[in-house]
């Protein structure tokens, strides 16, 4: 019995890990924002290798007290944002989180957050596996024109 429950979890386990081993962070940032500021905004481009669609339902970080999904943009002339559940990334896909469009909205940062810093994310998908990585501090005019969008 315990040999049988030890093959089912570890089945199990690796199944999980399959999600997170085929999707690639890149150039994760988060805005620099005024010291007192509560809210910071993240970017990145996040690249599903697999074969299968890959889906994220939460983010995490040490660093902040709630991470979240946003997505911004214009309706009827009017910007709006609203809070996502999830984020599914299409086999062999790629989605941008940029300003105003995807993003991550870093709340109530732990310390104080600063030009340079690294900050430790674990995104959560759907089927339990998790993935760490990490997104610097910068100036949002320090980025080439095509990132330097209105938004957060």
């Amino acid at each position: 019995m315990h040999y049988i429950l030890a093959i089912t979890l570890g089945i199990f386990f690796f199944n999980s890990s399959v999600a997170a081993d085929k999707l690639e962070v890149r150039d994760a940032w988060v805005r620099e924002a005024p010291p007192n500021a509560r809210a910071h905004a993240g970017y990145g481009v996040f690249k599903n290798r697999s074969k299968h669609s890959v889906t994220f339902i939460s983010v995490r970080s040490p660093d902040y007290q709630k991470v979240e999904l946003h997505l911004s943009e214009v309706q009827n002339g009017v910007a709006t944002m609203r809070k996502m559940k999830s984020l599914t990334i299409p086999a062999g896909g790629e989605v941008k989180l940029m300003p105003g469009s995807l993003h991550l909205m870093l709340l109530n940062p732990v310390t104080g957050i600063k030009m340079g810093d690294k900050i430790k994310m674990m995104l959560v998908f759907l089927d339990g596996a998790s993935q760490s990585f990490s997104a610097v501090v910068k100036r949002s005019n320090d980025l080439p024109k095509s990132h330097s969008h209105m938004g957060h």
